[in-house]
């Protein structure tokens, strides 16, 4: 919602009394705690699919420029460089606890269309794309299941019309990492350093301890990543304390298969150790696959008896989730190999799930199986507001009003759920009723947003929605207190902007 530094030609909406009351922002911290759930999360968070819309696909009435857009920008490098920036935007949380992400196509169909809210095989969970929006805002995101039980659970778009940067203002990691924490279930923290932060601050280089905290308490039970069972039963990071595989490997097909295995932290390594079966056919092939089950990107090193490197491969650049392949020759029965799983670096993409297999026959390895994660949409549907991230230096994130219904486009009357009116809340200083509150229409949309230079904007009194005034308020676009309730449950406004609109009531 955006806020204006010149005086507001509308007027408070209220009783004259009440428009000689004098006006500040209520500052309500002690009300609020840190880290915020809503209470929504995904049915099966070891497997959430992520992409990138097409474009040309339909966000609820506008199209998504977002791909030929960004690839246009020399800030952004390559499309493999930004869409890495998205990536790790949502890896960082999944490397904090157990939720797992899978880079998938997407099929361009119509946002909100399908027939399930998570695992549709021809979309991913979390699509992104983007639009120009001629707003202040930086981009928007839908909770997850339930209160979103259709496909429209998760969704990311960016404003394209923005001035999109990679280290650099408006930062695409920074701005991507909260989002992907609204499409995870949290709401906004009040502690200033958390990426869920409710203003755009500056670059953010990962996540805060409140941020930690608050998608352990929805993903992990209040703890880190857990271990794979065998790093759960017994460490396997070394040569010494390596995992034997000999009792997996079948007889007939001289094979074996190892799922659910996981790099949890990226300082983690795993080992495993086997012994070559009666009846190998002299090669010995070792995959290593990441792909379709985590954005880990991998590396795989065989050794052998004596613990010399005998084949390896590492995941290339802007690979996230890929099946690595390492062939040994020469293998004779009752010869000893070692094998070392691990992240490629120590980035966030450091860690995430993984499966391994061996054969040693003249067969086809054994097929990985992938996570079913499919979950039907809801019914009745619901529908939980979106949330937006506002482009003010000082910026404020703020709820969008999220569709009534699915209709057109998957929104209602083919609305976009994220066209809010540019409304503001302001107090009378003198009045702790619920009528104190007024909604202030910004009816002058031409003038720029507050810039960085002026005083820092105030928390916002979350919590405070318009079900509170005592009196229908209508402002000048004629929108009703009841429709301006979905749009923001609160805002906020600059002080020196409050004082200048004191002056121009009184």
């Amino acid at each position: 919602m955006r806020l204006l530094t010149k005086k507001v030609r509308s007027r408070l909406l209220g009783s004259p009394a009440s428009h000689r009351a004098r006006l500040r922002v209520e500052e309500l911290e002690s009300r609020l705690v840190p880290y915020s759930l809503s209470g929504n999360a995904w049915p099966h968070p070891e497997l959430i699919t992520i992409g990138f819309v097409p474009d040309g696909t339909n966000l609820g009435g506008v199209y998504s420029n977002l791909i030929s857009n960004f690839n246009s920008r020399g800030t952004l490098g390559s499309q493999g460089f930004w869409q890495s920036q998205i990536l790790r935007g949502a890896q960082v949380w999944a490397q904090q606890t157990n939720i797992n992400f899978a880079l998938v196509a997407d099929n361009g169909a119509p946002s909100g269309s399908g027939d399930y809210q998570q695992g549709d095989p021809a979309m991913p969970d979390i699509r992104i794309g983007g639009f120009s929006a001629s707003t202040s805002t930086l981009a928007w995101a839908t909770l997850p299941p339930p209160g979103n039980n259709w496909s429209i659970a998760g969704d990311i778009e960016f404003n394209t019309s923005q001035a999109w940067n990679i280290n650099a203002h408006y930062d695409l990691f920074t701005v991507a990492m909260h989002e992907v924490g609204h499409a995870l279930g949290l709401l906004h923290s009040t502690d200033y350093y958390s990426a869920m932060y409710p203003m755009y601050v500056g670059i953010r280089r990962g996540l805060g301890t409140d941020d930690i905290n608050g998608i352990r308490a929805i993903y992990s039970a209040g703890t880190g990543r857990s271990p794979d069972a065998y790093d759960a039963a017994a460490p396997n990071g070394s040569f010494s304390t390596a995992t034997n595989l000999n009792s997996l490997i079948d007889p007939t097909t001289l094979t074996a298969l190892t799922p659910y295995l996981d790099i949890t932290t990226t300082s983690d390594a795993d080992f495993y150790t086997f012994t070559a079966p009666a009846g190998t056919s002299g090669t010995l092939t070792v995959k290593l696959q990441s792909s379709g089950l985590s954005l880990l990107a991998p590396s795989l090193t065989v050794y052998n008896a004596a613990q010399q490197v005998i084949g390896s491969a590492v995941a290339g650049q802007y690979q996230y989730g890929v099946t690595l392949t390492v062939t040994v020759t020469g293998v004779t029965a009752g010869q000893q190999f070692y094998v070392k799983a691990a992240g490629k670096d120590t980035t966030p993409f450091g860690t995430g799930r993984y499966a391994l297999t061996l054969n040693f026959g003249t067969g086809p390895s054994p097929v990985v199986p992938l996570p079913n994660t499919q979950t039907p949409i809801g019914s009745p549907l619901s529908v939980a507001p979106g949330l937006a991230q506002d482009s003010h230096d000082h910026g404020h994130d703020h709820d969008a009003d999220g569709p009534g219904h699915p209709g057109a486009h998957g929104f209602p009357d083919g609305d976009h759920p994220s066209f809010v009116p540019d409304v503001v809340l302001v107090r009378a200083l003198d009045t702790d009723s619920p009528a104190g509150w007024f909604a202030v229409p910004n009816v002058d949309e031409d003038q720029p947003a507050a810039s960085a230079d002026e005083d820092a904007w105030l928390p916002e009194p979350e919590g405070l929605t318009l079900a509170g005034v005592a009196a229908p308020v209508e402002t000048a676009e004629g929108m009703t207190s009841t429709n301006l309730e979905e749009a923001c449950d609160a805002c906020f406004a600059d002080e020196l902007w409050l004082m200048e609109l004191a002056g121009d009531l009184l």
